[in-house]
């Protein structure tokens, strides 16, 4: 880790804000990005960071919030033509390893983009991600998912997908109130499973 000034930087990371404000970042334009960046053809708000070999950014907001109020926090942050945020999506083991020891990530659970949609009938059947891929092989926690029969306060409607704080993912109800990562990416969201106004 390097510090300068006040500042940590640490070497696998590029920019290390948390709590970005979404006001802040609303009036911000896709122009506002800086050129320099490897991945300077996907508009994401500044001071997200990313992680070594990805072109993803990501913030970390330690307020928690519901899984609805979540995603649509993450939306809101889109600069004006720019990507569309969107709660973690992990592509593979490698960015979930990446992000436990990322800027502002702690020992806390967060929402991710995967959703079960609902009239799934099968526990562990048709996870999706938010951005519209399959959920396959998703690294599930011992035990998950497990739709709400193992802990005591669950209530068999887990319809969506949390990381916990040892980075496996677990089903919750979405009216759980967890912290957030959100992901910038430049893939789009699929429209059936978009969260609704």
């Amino acid at each position: 880790m390097i510090a300068i000034a006040g500042c940590e930087f640490h070497p696998n990371y590029v920019g290390a804000g948390v709590d970005a404000s979404p006001a802040d970042a609303s009036t911000l334009t896709a122009d506002a990005r800086d050129a320099s960046r490897p991945d300077a053809g996907i508009a994401c708000p500044p001071g997200w960071f990313t992680t070594s070999g990805s072109t993803s950014h990501y913030q970390v907001f330690n307020s928690d919030a519901t899984w609805h109020a979540s995603e649509r926090a993450c939306e809101a942050l889109q600069l004006a033509g720019g990507a569309m945020p969107h709660l973690l999506v992990i592509d593979n083991l490698d960015e979930a390893l990446a992000l436990v020891g990322a800027p502002g990530v702690g020992l806390f659970d967060y929402w991710t983009g995967m959703v079960q949609p609902i009239g799934q009938s099968a526990k562990d059947g048709g996870w999706r991600w938010i951005t519209g891929g399959a959920a396959s092989s998703p690294p599930w926690r011992a035990g998950a998912p497990d739709d709400g029969t193992i802990l005591p306060f669950e209530d068999d409607t887990e319809q969506f997908a949390a990381v916990d704080h040892v980075f496996g993912l677990d089903d919750r109800p979405g009216d759980q109130a967890l912290r957030r990562i959100c992901e910038c990416d430049g893939v789009g969201l699929d429209s059936a499973l978009a969260v609704p106004p």
